[in-house]
């Protein structure tokens, strides 16, 4: 775990941010760069020792925050619809320009670590998993938030070679665990499993999604910035394991009792696909939460109560 460094962390307040905040705060000084927008978050936040700047890093105005930092990590996004000005528009301020201002800024960084999105890749999962080397190419399912994630990526890339910032582009999917909304496992099985509402399949098989819990994510940020490049160095960033909704949905009913209710729909309405580990090990070497263990522990912070027995094994 990192220790004693400064640390720029953006998007604190989000389900990824927030889980890095919890681990880094007390061995680092940590700033965190975000909107703190509700109520009692900011103060939240001190009180764990966070450095707390109200920012918005796409319009360049970068008071309070440090002038300089040991590493940078860039989890802030905008992911939301409907913004005033147009949301192609909006996006690319945010996700494309927002990141440039933010590497130019911290161009001295002895390494930065930028998160982007399995979104990036060609809409049609092979087999085997999306690797760093296929083809890219947003799909349909948010548009606007996919493509502006790829547009970040040139950035980073090309300031990386300017700037000569050591980097790596962490390519993050089926983030979960006990922060937030929980992620995809939370949402699409154990809710509507407990409230008795259907769980959203396909019509032609099983889709295969890449669940890391958080505690992996926080656990590779050290490998991954030791790991950081010039020119950058691209990495998946998912489970070892491809998961389908379906084998969630059937492990909380395991543990709870629970028996699930499926509804298919053609078509498809989510965005799917599973990443290949392979590169990803090589530099943080695997997972320690296995996704059973996952799930087992997403329940017992959500819904503590509905555990059958032990239900160990």
């Amino acid at each position: 775990m990192i220790r004693g460094k400064r640390i720029v962390l953006t998007g604190l307040t989000g389900r990824l941010g927030s889980a890095i905040a919890e681990a880094l705060a007390a061995d680092n000084e940590l700033f965190g760069l975000a909107r703190y927008s509700a109520p009692e978050s900011e103060s939240y936040w001190k009180a764990r020792g966070v450095h707390t700047v109200r920012c918005d890093y796409a319009s360049g105005d970068f008071s309070g925050a440090p002038e300089a930092a040991d590493y940078v990590l860039h989890a802030g996004v905008w992911t939301g619809e409907g913004s005033a000005g147009g949301e192609a528009g909006h996006a690319m301020v945010q996700n494309a320009e927002g990141t440039g201002l933010l590497m130019a800024r911290y161009r001295g960084a002895a390494g930065f670590l930028a998160y982007s999105t399995m979104g990036v890749y060609h809409p049609d999962p092979p087999a085997r998993g999306y690797g760093e080397d296929d083809d890219l190419g947003p799909g349909p399912a948010s548009i606007n938030y996919t493509a502006s994630k790829l547009a970040a990526e040139g950035v980073v890339r090309a300031l990386c070679r300017i700037y000569g910032v050591p980097t790596t582009i962490a390519r993050l999917t089926c983030q979960y665990g006990e922060h937030g909304s929980g992620g995809i496992p939370k949402m699409f099985a154990l809710d509507p499993l407990v409230s008795g509402q259907p769980i959203v399949v396909a019509h032609d098989g099983e889709k295969l999604r890449s669940p890391i819990h958080n505690d992996d994510v926080i656990a590779f940020i050290e490998p991954m910035l030791a790991a950081a490049s010039v020119p950058a160095t691209i990495v998946n960033c998912g489970g070892d394991e491809p998961v389908s909704v379906e084998a969630m949905a059937r492990e909380f009913a395991r543990l709870t009792g629970i028996e699930p209710l499926f509804a298919v729909r053609d078509p498809y309405p989510y965005p799917y696909g599973h990443l290949d580990p392979a590169r990803r090990i090589a530099i943080t070497g695997p997972c320690s939460v296995r996704w059973t263990d996952g799930m087992r522990r997403l329940l017992l912070h959500s819904y503590p109560q509905l555990l059958v027995g032990d239900a160990t094994d």
